[in-house]
């Protein structure tokens, strides 16, 4: 068999012509970052994150326009932001309770 019979029959995923635009999927990571400081914070943000994340595995195989990037990264800063914000708001107000039930009970 010949070299180009060889090539010919392994599987090459298609790649995305650069200059594309950005993808949906880049569009709705911005969308649920940024919705989720405004509308629902925390599907927003999970929402966000899941995406970001899935289109950046896309866009670094080369199946996704890499014009996306930018948005991608920005919807996940906007939500890896929120999302800290809302676990240290948590545990500060964990501890809070607890000290004010432990002056209580004391």
């Amino acid at each position: 068999m010949s070299l180009q019979a060889q090539y010919d029959n392994r599987y090459c995923p298609p790649r995305c012509p650069p200059g594309e635009g950005p993808s949906a999927m880049a569009w709705t990571t911005l969308a649920l970052g940024v919705g989720s400081w405004l509308f629902f914070p925390v599907v927003g943000a999970l929402g966000a994150l899941v995406c970001g994340m899935m289109e950046l595995r896309k866009i670094k195989e080369g199946t996704s326009s890499p014009d996306g990037e930018m948005l991608v990264t920005i919807g996940l800063l906007f939500a890896a932001v929120h999302w800290l914000g809302l676990m240290l708001t948590l545990v500060f107000a964990g501890g809070f309770l607890f000290l004010f039930f432990l002056v209580l009970l004391a």
